[in-house]
Protein backbone atom coordinates (compact mmCIF):
# COMPACT_ATOMS: atom_id res chain seq x y z
CA UNK A 1 0.00 0.00 0.00
CA UNK A 2 1.33 3.23 -1.04
CA UNK A 3 1.18 6.43 0.68
CA UNK A 4 -1.86 7.24 3.03
CA UNK A 5 -5.50 6.23 2.21
CA UNK A 6 -8.59 8.25 4.12
CA UNK A 7 -10.31 5.57 5.46
CA UNK A 8 -14.06 6.89 6.83
CA UNK A 9 -15.36 6.28 9.86
CA UNK A 10 -12.30 5.01 11.73
CA UNK A 11 -12.00 8.04 13.66
CA UNK A 12 -15.65 7.55 15.09
CA UNK A 13 -14.60 4.84 16.73
CA UNK A 14 -15.11 4.79 20.39
CA UNK A 15 -12.33 4.41 23.16
CA UNK A 16 -12.24 0.02 23.16
CA UNK A 17 -14.06 -0.43 20.22
CA UNK A 18 -12.64 -1.84 16.53
CA UNK A 19 -13.43 -2.44 13.58
CA UNK A 20 -12.50 -3.98 10.02
CA UNK A 21 -12.14 -1.19 6.82
CA UNK A 22 -11.34 -2.33 3.33
CA UNK A 23 -8.23 -0.08 2.37
CA UNK A 24 -7.25 -0.75 -1.25
CA UNK A 25 -8.22 -4.40 -1.19
CA UNK A 26 -6.22 -5.47 2.25
CA UNK A 27 -8.52 -6.37 5.12
CA UNK A 28 -6.90 -3.78 8.06
CA UNK A 29 -8.59 -3.21 11.58
CA UNK A 30 -8.45 -0.08 13.01
CA UNK A 31 -8.81 0.12 17.13
CA UNK A 32 -9.12 2.77 19.50
CA UNK A 33 -7.10 2.30 22.99
CA UNK A 34 -7.57 5.12 25.35
CA UNK A 35 -8.00 7.57 22.34
CA UNK A 36 -4.71 6.57 20.83
CA UNK A 37 -5.56 4.62 17.03
CA UNK A 38 -3.89 1.53 15.98
CA UNK A 39 -3.81 -0.16 12.99
CA UNK A 40 -2.99 -4.07 11.93
CA UNK A 41 -3.75 -6.35 9.44
CA UNK A 42 -7.18 -7.72 9.92
CA UNK A 43 -6.56 -11.42 9.12
CA UNK A 44 -5.52 -13.81 12.09
CA UNK A 45 -1.72 -15.51 11.22
CA UNK A 46 -3.02 -18.74 12.57
CA UNK A 47 -6.14 -19.65 10.47
CA UNK A 48 -7.29 -16.38 8.55
CA UNK A 49 -10.20 -15.20 10.82
CA UNK A 50 -11.18 -12.07 11.18
CA UNK A 51 -9.93 -10.32 14.20
CA UNK A 52 -12.21 -7.12 14.36
CA UNK A 53 -14.67 -9.93 15.24
CA UNK A 54 -12.62 -10.96 18.42
CA UNK A 55 -11.89 -8.78 21.74
CA UNK A 56 -10.37 -6.17 22.62
CA UNK A 57 -8.52 -5.86 25.82
CA UNK A 58 -6.33 -2.41 26.25
CA UNK A 59 -3.28 -2.90 23.93
CA UNK A 60 -4.39 -6.93 23.17
CA UNK A 61 -6.86 -8.54 19.97
CA UNK A 62 -7.87 -11.96 20.75
CA UNK A 63 -8.77 -14.08 17.81
CA UNK A 64 -12.36 -15.15 18.21
CA UNK A 65 -11.25 -18.65 16.46
CA UNK A 66 -8.81 -20.42 18.38
CA UNK A 67 -8.04 -17.52 20.80
CA UNK A 68 -4.36 -16.13 19.35
CA UNK A 69 -3.55 -12.87 21.30
CA UNK A 70 -1.64 -9.89 19.41
CA UNK A 71 -0.69 -6.51 20.28
CA UNK A 72 -2.40 -4.31 18.21
CA UNK A 73 0.78 -1.46 18.51
CA UNK A 74 3.74 -4.15 17.45
CA UNK A 75 1.61 -6.62 15.80
CA UNK A 76 3.41 -9.19 18.00
CA UNK A 77 2.56 -12.53 18.97
CA UNK A 78 1.52 -12.67 22.90
CA UNK A 79 -0.17 -15.84 22.92
CA UNK A 80 -0.57 -18.90 20.47
CA UNK A 81 -0.95 -20.93 18.60
CA UNK A 82 -0.27 -18.27 16.03
CA UNK A 83 3.23 -18.03 15.86
CA UNK A 84 3.67 -15.24 12.84
CA UNK A 85 3.15 -11.12 13.72
CA UNK A 86 0.89 -8.92 12.16
CA UNK A 87 1.85 -6.55 9.88
CA UNK A 88 0.71 -3.11 11.64
CA UNK A 89 0.27 0.67 9.57
CA UNK A 90 1.14 4.20 10.85
CA UNK A 91 -1.60 6.29 10.99
CA UNK A 92 -2.06 9.83 10.40
CA UNK A 93 -5.38 11.87 11.61
CA UNK A 94 -6.11 15.27 10.19
CA UNK A 95 -7.82 16.57 12.51
CA UNK A 96 -9.75 19.47 10.97
CA UNK A 97 -11.39 16.96 9.11
CA UNK A 98 -11.35 14.11 11.47
CA UNK A 99 -10.12 11.98 8.58
CA UNK A 100 -7.95 8.69 9.64
CA UNK A 101 -5.54 7.60 7.30
CA UNK A 102 -3.34 4.55 7.51
CA UNK A 103 0.25 3.54 5.73
CA UNK A 104 2.62 0.49 5.99
CA UNK A 105 4.86 1.24 8.66
CA UNK A 106 7.62 0.54 6.43
CA UNK A 107 7.11 3.21 4.21
CA UNK A 108 8.70 6.87 4.81
CA UNK A 109 6.03 9.24 5.90
CA UNK A 110 6.04 12.59 4.31
CA UNK A 111 3.79 15.73 4.99
CA UNK A 112 2.52 16.20 1.85
CA UNK A 113 1.29 12.40 1.64
CA UNK A 114 -0.97 13.49 4.62
CA UNK A 115 -2.77 15.83 1.97
CA UNK A 116 -4.27 12.71 0.17
CA UNK A 117 -6.57 12.32 2.86
CA UNK A 118 -8.91 14.75 1.88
Amino acid sequence: MAGFAAVPGASDLREGEMRAFDVHGTKIAVANVEGAFHAFDDTCTHMACSLAGGDLEETTVICPCHGSEFDVRSGAVLQGPARKPLATYQIRIKSIYRKLGVSSRAEAVEEASVRGLI
